[in-house]
């Protein structure tokens, strides 16, 4: 088992040293109030349809709470370096609460809620990378360097978005990008670097499996997936979604060639295997669809046109 930090023992209260424990319960409801949205619109007690909320809630409010509360427990356990400060855990939980309850999704006001959802994401990565940096190469599995590019994904695809809806049609494909990375990208990304560590670890305190030695070559080629995973979607968005998705796809594929995670796989069953799996072929099917769907698209504009 992989023990908090040893003076977290006795002078850091529970819901610091294991922060799961107050995230996780928070995003489930926070999904709850994602899902209510229909049934209050399908039982007539609202009437307005509001578009943005299910996304909100499930991605800003719902997985965010459990992207914190991993990120909270595991690294500290596997740096053994502090966890959390109280101000961290609280803003953790404020953010996604303002902005799917109180700001953005239930009343619209997209702008005004992605601010303290880029509080939220500047606060992750500087705890992710603080620690890191501080942490024995030895401790850390190499693609660890998905949590990062993950975070920058949702940082960065909140600021795209904004800027493409600020800037007009003609630059409207950037809010479609930034969209993409916030509701695809940042949590996929997550998925594909250290998914399989999540639910032992953190559920039960298992052992996972030691990380292989840090080398610079191995340290590049995730750099180099990562970023290729994140061009993908400009790609999607100014070139071909096929591609764009064909990109995502062999990036998730090109995940199971990490031995940390065959191993893992080996050992702890086919649950994660699985889910790995899903996001190959989700991409895979994504692609294929969308497709003969693109060129009926191009044939009815050259139709419509001639």
């Amino acid at each position: 088992m992989i023990a908090p930090p040893k003076a977290s023992a006795d002078t850091i209260p529970t819901w610091r040293r294991e922060p799961y424990r107050a995230l996780f319960p928070l995003g489930v409801l926070l999904a709850w109030a994602g899902v209510l949205h229909w049934l209050l619109l399908a039982t007539g007690v609202i009437e307005e349809y509001r578009s943005v909320f299910h996304a909100f809630a499930q991605i800003e409010g719902f997985m965010t709470c459990f992207a914190g509360g991993f990120l909270f427990t595991l690294i500290p356990r596997r740096t053994q370096i502090a966890p959390p400060a109280a101000w961290q855990m609280a803003l953790a939980m404020a953010a996604p609460i303002a902005i799917v309850i109180v700001i953005a999704a239930w009343f619209e006001k997209w702008a005004l809620s992605q601010i303290p959802w880029l509080a939220a994401m500047a606060m992750l990565i500087e705890f992710a990378v603080s620690r890191l940096r501080r942490a024995k190469a030895a401790r850390v599995p190499i693609s660890f360097v998905w949590v990062v590019l993950a975070l920058v994904m949702g940082t960065g695809g909140s600021i795209l978005a904004g800027m493409g809806a600020a800037l007009g049609e003609d630059h409207f494909w950037l809010h479609a990008v930034g969209r993409n990375l916030v509701l695809q990208g940042m949590f996929t990304g997550m998925v594909l670097g250290i998914g399989g560590f999540l639910l032992p670890v953190i559920t039960r305190g298992a052992q996972p499996l030691e990380p292989a030695v840090v080398s610079p070559r191995g340290a590049a080629l995730h750099l180099a997936a990562g970023l290729v995973f994140i061009g993908s979607f400009f790609v999607e968005a100014l070139i071909s979604v096929q591609l764009g998705f064909a990109l995502r796809a062999a990036i998730a594929r090109r995940s199971f060639s990490n031995v940390a995670m065959q191993s893992f796989v080996a050992r702890r069953g086919r649950a994660r295997w699985a889910a790995h799996w899903l996001i190959f072929w989700g991409c895979v099917t994504a692609a294929m669809i969308t497709f003969p769907l693109s060129f009926g698209w191009i044939r009815f504009e050259t139709l419509r046109d001639s």
